[in-house]
């Protein structure tokens, strides 16, 4: 997944430059974890690791759909600082 976000306000110059710093950004503040999905709702995942079972917003995770459906396992990109309040790393 690549994601661009602009700021219009200020001259940031080549977007390839602005877009490279910003997916490096991202990467740094998320990790990969295989968690399984225990419950679902509209807004979040019931997610398990094996030891930790907690409900995590899915506007703060990337995922593929596809692969996501209740008790399956599935790679989740979750933002680090949620990944340790969840007691997941």
């Amino acid at each position: 997944m690549n994601y661009l976000l602009l700021d219009t306000r200020l001259d940031i110059g080549p977007v390839s430059k602005v877009q490279g710093n910003i997916m490096d950004e991202i990467e740094k503040d998320y990790v990969e974890l295989d968690l399984t999905i225990m419950n679902e709702t509209a807004l979040a995942f019931s997610l398990t690791d094996g030891d930790n079972q907690e409900w995590v917003p899915k506007s703060q995770i990337f995922y593929d759909e596809s692969e996501a459906f209740i008790g399956s396992t599935t790679q989740f990109q979750i933002p680090e600082w949620l990944a340790i309040e969840n007691g997941f790393i």
